[in-house]
């Protein structure tokens, strides 16, 4: 629903064990609650640019969303441990650890 060029939500819409339902919105109350900017962008909320090159409706225009998004950092850590009877998981994935423990336990 708009009002005064507001886009007001009244119900919210979701996919519940395979059937739609419709929630109302309480008056005041937050209607969407969201951290992601793909549902934002599907939803039709972001910069018209990009959501025409996609063949989506622009509801709301909001060029931040999505601007200075990062993906999230992957840093390795690497440790070594004492006791050498530890098994970890480079020795599971190690060929001659597994044809060793093979060798020990074959019948």
């Amino acid at each position: 629903m708009k009002e005064d060029d507001l886009i007001v939500a009244t119900a919210v819409e979701l996919l519940l064990d395979g059937e739609l339902k419709s929630v109302a919105v309480k008056p005041g109350g937050e209607a969407i609650s969201c951290g992601s900017p793909q549902l934002l962008e599907l939803s039709g909320i972001s910069n018209p640019k990009i959501l025409n090159k996609l063949w989506i409706d622009t509801k709301v225009d909001l060029p931040g969303v999505k601007e200075g998004t990062i993906e999230h950092t992957y840093i390795p850590i690497s440790f070594e441990l004492k006791n050498d009877s530890i098994i970890t998981l480079n020795d599971l994935s190690n060929p001659v650890f597994n044809a060793a423990v093979l060798v020990e336990y074959a019948p």
